[in-house]
């Protein structure tokens, strides 16, 4: 029999009545049916070698985030694409990393899994007192996640943070893809967000003397966008077309997700181009690195590559975690 992975066989054990093997179709039947389901592992496996990390430095790909940024931010664009890839300058520069082989979670990890290291003991309870607490069903990816909350976790479960790199080539894989799923944006691909505006008339004089009398669009917040079938969080693995070339789901949106790395404004050129991993602090940096888009923010930010830093303590509804090994 051929094997189909990922299906489900039904084995169906047919007691039939008669002699000699005979069988009559009208005649009544007794049997079992037994259905062997087979599960997704809760970890994706990561083949070690190299792969290309960071943002490439071409004429297309700045095209393609001008015009992603462009749509994202609508009749703002102006102002907050001009330069758009000054956004991505601690992308920079791609190049060649080895990475040994490591597993990392295929899910982001969820409230109902955050809640059982709370009670062990071993996490704080903090996130889940934190903020709305619509958030908090069990099903959703837990967030209102500090860095030490992420860490303490990965640790409860006898695996750790991956680091940045391990991240992005769970991301994208070896093939540099823009986006998990490939070089385009695919509508409801990934659940992210939107940006909101409002118009600003309270300007200095001078300056609106500069902009002949004329207010200006300027950001007010990210919120939360429908147009990909959901204004919030999601369970994990929802967005069937955010998954990875290794399996690994929701890596361009859903929650954003805090790595092991400090951040550099600088980028990480400075680091090894084998198993890079900047494990202190530098004397005017002490943020953390956090990867992926989210369900509040834009599409811009759930390019492979992007990344954002905020200070360890930070919590936000949005900003989850998952481990690796």
């Amino acid at each position: 029999m051929r094997s189909l992975p990922l299906a489900v066989l039904a084995l169906l054990q047919v007691s039939a009545g008669g002699h000699g093997g005979s069988s009559d179709s009208s005649a009544p039947r007794s049997g079992q049916v037994s259905v062997l389901a087979s599960r997704p592992s809760d970890m994706v496996q990561v083949a070690a070698g190299p792969f290309a990390m960071g943002r490439p430095e071409s004429d297309e790909e700045f095209e393609f985030l001008h015009s992603l940024c462009a749509e994202d931010y609508r009749s703002a664009a102006g102002n907050m694409c001009r330069d758009v890839e000054q956004q991505f300058v601690a992308s920079s520069p791609v190049r060649d990393v080895q990475l040994d082989a490591f597993e990392i979670d295929r899910y982001e990890v969820t409230v109902a899994q955050y809640r059982a290291c709370v009670r062990s003991g071993a996490c704080d309870i903090a996130p889940l007192l934190f903020g709305d607490q619509r958030h908090n069903k069990p099903e959703l990816p837990v967030g209102n996640i500090s860095w030490q909350d992420a860490n303490d976790y990965c640790g409860w479960r006898g695996k750790r943070l991956p680091s940045e790199a391990e991240w992005e080539k769970a991301a994208r894989g070896v093939e540099a893809r823009r986006f998990p799923w490939g070089a385009s944006w695919v509508h409801q691909a990934s659940n992210h967000g939107g940006f909101s505006f409002k118009w600003e008339l309270e300007f200095a004089s001078q300056a609106v003397s500069n902009i002949g009398g004329l207010p200006l669009y300027v950001p007010e917040f990210y919120v939360g966008d429908d147009s990909d079938g959901a204004a919030y969080a999601l369970a994990p693995g929802t967005m069937v077309w955010d998954e990875s070339p290794y399996g690994a789901m929701d890596m361009a949106g859903n929650v954003s997700e805090w790595v092991s790395d400090y951040y550099a404004e600088s980028g990480y050129a400075d680091l090894s181009t084998i198993n890079p991993l900047r494990d202190s602090p530098l004397k005017v940096e002490t943020r953390r690195v956090v990867r992926s888009g989210s369900w509040l923010q834009p599409r811009l930010l759930g390019v492979s590559y992007a990344r954002r830093a905020e200070m360890p303590g930070f919590r936000a509804v949005d900003t989850g975690f998952r481990c690796a090994r």
